[in-house]
């Protein structure tokens, strides 16, 4: 009778931590790198309340993220060859699973830790969204014109610029460009002027890179966004409670607000104004419409309200940017005001249009040299009306 061979020692680097039995299934956590009989883990989680946690190191777990060791495997087949007669402890054959299945709570566990993580994700950037949305003046949040029905009955009675009819052309100024267009009447040899259009003709990034004093108007903007990705995308990761996370909101809206007054914003806007013989068209038209509204207000020039305009301006230290001692009788209630300052300078404007009470500001795409510009423009249209003389030229 031959003698009985002792079974070998299985190797101890071979073994799970667990179950101390030669690993059949190894897999390993992710986040520890320890490694374990996938069953045995499984079962440590469904029978340990609250969060997964490593059994061998106790590190709480962000979520029971389990993948195989293929390496372990690879090292327990060459030892069952080194022992071909020898059928490890607790195995109910030499053979490993060729398939591992997934352990049902880890799954589970882990796609809802996956559920939870995209929905942080998603709240993240609705808040994010909702945030800058605010800021460049959609959804209620900052104020907007009221769509008036005079600004569609202007706008289908508008004069049309016949092809090959002359223009005033692309204007150059400092800071920038202004577009201004003749509108004409038709059906005439000489055509009559019955308006001036004007807008940005410069909304292009290239424009915008090629002019340095643009685009530093542009760094507040860039600064608080870019900022305040990094701020939300470092909290997301290191797994903040979502209300902390969210706290990022109102620095979006500030960086919203930024990009609406910023040159910028030709990407999201663009103002466009009418100087009609009836009276004074302001347009905002967005270029997100599913979003942000396109705005309009018309004011008819026996509307314009100087009284209004310097009540306002009572208490007010800065200077007026324009001056208004000659012009038709409205002048003083279209102003140009400074909005910001850089280094103690006037470096932004707008267009205050006061309306009796109420006071449409318009233009903060231009700079101030622009603003400038288009308000001699619309006091020179102002003289002419104001004189009864029409402009006619050849068309």
């Amino acid at each position: 009778m031959a003698p009985s061979v002792p079974p070998p020692d299985e190797p101890s680097h071979l073994c799970c931590p667990i179950t101390y039995t030669l690993f059949r299934d190894p897999v390993f956590v992710a986040e520890t790198g320890t490694t374990y009989e996938r069953a045995a883990i499984d079962a440590f989680w469904r029978a340990s309340p609250g969060a997964p946690r490593d059994p061998l190191t106790n590190a709480p777990l962000s979520a029971p993220r389990l993948y195989v060791n293929w390496d372990k495997r690879r090292e327990v087949a060459a030892w069952l060859a080194e022992h071909p007669h020898y059928t490890p402890h607790g195995w109910d054959s030499r053979e490993p699973p060729r398939h591992a299945p997934p352990p049902p709570a880890a799954a589970a566990a882990g796609s809802a830790a996956r559920l939870a993580a995209r929905g942080r994700v998603c709240v993240a950037l609705a808040a994010a969204a909702l945030g800058v949305l605010g800021g460049l003046g959609g959804l209620g949040v900052a104020p907007a014109w009221p769509h008036a029905a005079a600004c569609d009955a202007a706008a289908a009675a508008r004069p049309r610029r016949p092809a090959g009819s002359a223009a005033l052309g692309v204007r150059p100024v400092a800071g920038g460009r202004v577009a201004v267009e003749l509108l004409l009447a038709e059906g005439h040899a000489e055509g009559r002027v019955e308006g001036l259009r004007v807008a940005r003709s410069d909304g292009s990034v290239g424009s915008l890179l090629s002019d340095p004093s643009q685009l530093a108007l542009c760094f507040p903007a860039i600064f608080f966004l870019s900022f305040t990705a990094f701020w939300t995308v470092s909290a997301m990761r290191a797994g903040a409670p979502l209300l902390f996370v969210l706290f990022s909101t109102p620095f979006w809206h500030a960086g919203g607000s930024a990009l609406s007054d910023s040159p910028l914003s030709f990407l999201v806007k663009r103002h466009t104004l009418y100087m009609l013989r009836e009276g004074l068209q302001l347009e905002l038209n967005s270029q997100l419409r599913w979003v942000l509204p396109s705005t309009c207000a018309f004011v008819r020039w026996e509307e314009l309200d100087a009284s209004a305009a310097l009540d306002e301006l009572q208490g007010v230290k800065e200077p007026l940017l324009t001056d208004d001692a000659r012009g038709p009788p409205w002048a003083a209630a279209v102003q140009v005001r400074s909005t910001f300052e850089v280094d103690g300078a006037p470096a932004g404007g707008e267009l205050q249009v006061h309306q009796g009470a109420l006071t449409h500001r318009w233009g903060q795409t231009f700079s101030l040299s622009e603003l400038r510009y288009i308000h001699r423009l619309l006091l020179a249209w102002g003289q002419l009306l104001q004189a009864g003389d029409e402009w006619r030229i050849p068309v």
